[in-house]
């Protein structure tokens, strides 16, 4: 009886299990990819807002360059003469700076 293995018993000079190392290592390669995903998403957020504020300091300075310039033609045809005279009305036309209209159509549809 002393001949037959105990199946409990590890043999002597047999080799025990053996303990694995990649279990923690995985761990850690999980733990690092998740920070540095995390951290690419934070700076994304904060690069987005920054464009966000640069747009609309952007939009504001165009939309006060086109009520400055609706200004300016608002004040002009405020000094137009009422007179109905070929003379008059000729002045007019060649005092109206008719330049700037399309440049103003331009920057009102780049705005939408």
């Amino acid at each position: 009886m002393e001949n037959m293995e105990n199946p409990n018993n590890p043999m002597e000079g047999g080799v025990g299990p053996q303990r694995s190392s990649a279990g923690p290592i995985i761990g850690i390669i999980i733990i690092i990819v998740v920070l540095v995903l995390g951290g690419l998403y934070f700076w994304g957020q904060k690069l987005s807002q920054e464009s966000l504020l640069e747009d609309s300091s952007m939009t504001t300075e165009t939309e006060a360059m086109i009520e400055s310039r609706s200004a300016a033609a608002t004040r002009q045809l405020r000094v137009q003469s009422a007179s109905d005279d070929i003379s008059y009305i000729e002045a007019d036309l060649n005092a109206t700076e008719l330049e700037s209209l399309g440049s103003e159509f331009d920057s009102a549809e780049s705005g939408n």
